[in-house]
């Protein structure tokens, strides 16, 4: 079972961080370049520890809970999440190095943002195809965590 913390002023801290993190994740849906998976996952690891309501709600969102969960479930990413984060990550860098950098160096910067992108996807954890395919619901997390 979750244990919550009991310090009012540590759990009004993990309540503001996880709900500025769900700000950044969104955001980061429309910015390119700006990542939304880690902004999330930090939002539930904060929601996990602070808000029972808010981690249920986060981790049972139709469109951003079932990746949640199975990352944080089996601390390893899907082939098919990996292939379209690293693809879109570097369309998106290439495309701001080519149209929006216009010096040597902020390319240099964008290429180097692109490599250290792809180095940390690829150093996680690939998610088996048959654990993939059995993937459960929250409450095999909300029993885990701790």
């Amino acid at each position: 079972m979750i244990t919550i913390v009991a310090n009012p002023f540590l759990r009004a801290l993990l309540l503001g961080t996880g709900t500025l993190m769900v700000g950044l994740g969104i955001v980061g849906i429309y910015v390119p370049g700006l990542p939304t998976t880690p902004f999330l996952l930090l939002a539930a690891l904060c929601y996990l520890r602070s808000s029972e309501r808010l981690s249920r709600w986060l981790l049972n969102h139709p469109r951003f809970g079932p990746g949640l969960t199975t990352i944080l479930r089996e601390k390893a990413l899907p082939l098919r999440v990996k292939v379209v984060s690293i693809a879109a990550a570097s369309l998106s860098l290439g495309t701001l190095a080519i149209w929006v950098a216009e010096t040597v160096v902020m390319r240099s910067a964008l290429a180097g943002v692109a490599v250290l992108n792809v180095a940390v996807i690829l150093s996680i954890r690939t998610l088996p195809p048959a654990v993939e395919a059995e993937r459960s619901g929250v409450e095999k997390i909300l029993e885990t965590a701790d």
